[in-house]
């Protein structure tokens, strides 16, 4: 019965939460390519748990984001969080870090994430693959 149940929810997340990928501002084409949505969902799934859960951390400082690089991955999110990306900077945050950009007065909030955990080793993953569609 359970397995049902993570199933049902798994096919539920797929025909309605639909994150896009983008590459330096342009959107990838994810459509043929369903291992690469498949993670670009899980990930949008485990940082959206890590969001309403309190585990961004708004810093003092502004500067972290480093959004102008032209490499930079980002993930518009499946779900309701505004006007917000999740971003995957090469060039400026480390592997261990996921930064989602928003309008608040402090800056982009940012979640560190523990070397070699699942969630790192996904986004790790990710980010080796989406470099190779440029």
């Amino acid at each position: 019965m359970r397995n049902c149940l993570l199933v049902l929810f798994f096919i539920t997340s797929l025909m309605y939460a639909n994150p896009e990928l983008y590459i330096g501002g342009k959107k990838i084409d994810m459509s043929k390519d369903l291992d690469l949505k498949k993670v670009v969902l899980a990930i949008d799934d485990s940082l959206h748990k890590r969001w309403i859960g309190g585990q961004f951390v708004f810093p003092e400082l502004i500067g972290l984001c480093g959004c102008a690089c032209d490499d930079g991955i980002s993930v518009k999110s499946g779900y309701d969080i505004g006007d917000s990306v999740w971003l995957f900077n090469p060039c400026g945050n480390q592997d261990s870090s996921v930064t989602i950009a928003d309008n608040d007065a402090y800056g982009p909030a940012y979640t560190l994430l523990q070397e070699n955990s699942k969630l790192w080793l996904m986004v790790k993953d990710f980010k080796n693959r989406v470099r190779t569609l440029k």
